[in-house]
């Protein structure tokens, strides 16, 4: 079924822009094209009418950074979004009331990564400054700035939020003790850049995923390698385990994705669908099935991560943008993203979105 949603005329004044629609179910994203702006989309899966089935979505634009946003995360309880952008800086936004609450100044370079620790009191944030630094999230004091060297691409907290993990463009995986800030690991075995990192549910495992195409196992106590899974044919920009730790999923630039068993050391099950990138994955209901975010179209699509059957998907054929980052809220049925945006020479323009498929639960 296709659904047409048409957008409110834009508005350029040097405001924050913001585009609000109160639906529960969704069908596409639209963004206005500025330099900038942030989304957030809600989504939910209680059983629908068919008439509800349409509705249009909760739609939120949000403008506030100068340039690109490639760090996103959603705080554990969904109450807030943090993005890192290459102007520098890190915003704290309410999803709630889709204001900017806070604007963290400190880093010296573009901002990729962000991640909040699991009690939601810390948000760190790593820098091609080759810095990650660590915030009260409540003051937004930096509390303090642990030094590596290399590009920080990919950054998480452990579950117990003793261990900062990061990804450098320097092949490594640096792991810090967050309470002390001293370095604990330098993980070294990558052949080329380390774009995303994951730790398991139960804190055994670290997980990172790399331009050489490959996925690596390390033990979180002692730093050593466990082993390393093979599949992908381009760089693996994203991963994420399940909440058993039995199983990781991983997102790739060869637009699949894929699911490993990590006590066997073997692909489960190759997820294919997507016509671009794959920029995030994650794991929901309980690990049952796994969603991911494509960087075309704003494509987003669910499978059973058991059989491998796609339940849903969703997408916007006549976008032409591209999704540099995206981040799920799990506890709340949320997806944020960035797009960078194609500009007219008249500058910046509205589109209106056709949405076909069907809604993505998750």
């Amino acid at each position: 079924m296709k659904h047409q949603m048409k957008f409110p005329p834009a508005s350029f004044s040097g405001e924050a822009r913001m585009f609000l629609f109160r639906r529960r179910v969704v069908l596409s994203l639209c963004l206005t094209f500025i330099a900038g702006a942030l989304l957030f989309a809600a989504q939910s899966r209680p059983a629908q009418s068919a008439a509800n089935a349409t509705s249009l979505p909760e739609l939120v634009l949000q403008t506030g950074h100068a340039l690109r946003v490639d760090g996103l995360a959603f705080s554990p309880d969904g109450r807030l979004l943090a993005s890192g952008s290459k102007d520098n800086t890190v915003r704290l936004w309410s999803v709630e009331s889709t204001r900017e609450l806070r604007k963290l100044v400190g880093h010296a370079g573009w901002i990729k990564a962000v991640a909040f620790s699991p009690d939601g009191k810390w948000l760190a944030s790593g820098s091609v400054d080759g810095v990650v630094k660590l915030w009260d999230v409540t003051s937004g004091r930096e509390a303090r700035s642990l030094g590596g060297g290399g590009s920080i691409n990919a950054i998480a907290f452990s579950p117990d939020a003793n261990l900062i993990i990061a990804g450098n463009a320097e092949n490594a995986v640096l792991v810090w003790n967050a309470q002390t800030g001293q370095a604990q690991h330098t993980l070294a075995g990558h052949v080329g850049a380390v774009l995303s990192v994951a730790v398991s549910a139960d804190g055994k495992y670290l997980a990172s995923g790399a331009r050489d195409n490959t996925i690596k196992l390390w033990d979180a106590a002692t730093g050593r390698e466990l082993r390393t899974l093979k599949g992908h044919t381009d760089a693996v920009r994203s991963l994420a385990f399940s909440p058993d730790s039995r199983h990781l999923a991983s997102g790739s630039a060869d637009k699949t994705v894929k699911i490993w068993d990590t006590g066997k050391n073997r692909e489960k099950r190759t997820l294919t669908g997507h016509s671009d990138p794959v920029v995030a994955v994650a794991f929901t209901d309980g690990g049952r099935n796994v969603i991911a975010a494509g960087a075309g179209q704003r494509a987003l699509k669910v499978w059973d991560a058991d059989s491998g059957r796609q339940l849903s998907a969703t997408s916007d054929p006549e976008n032409l943008d591209t999704l540099e980052a995206a981040a799920f809220s799990l506890k709340r049925r949320q997806i944020g993203g960035f797009e960078q945006r194609r500009q007219d020479r008249g500058g910046a323009r509205c589109r209106r979105a056709t949405a076909a498929g069907r809604r993505a639960d998750f």
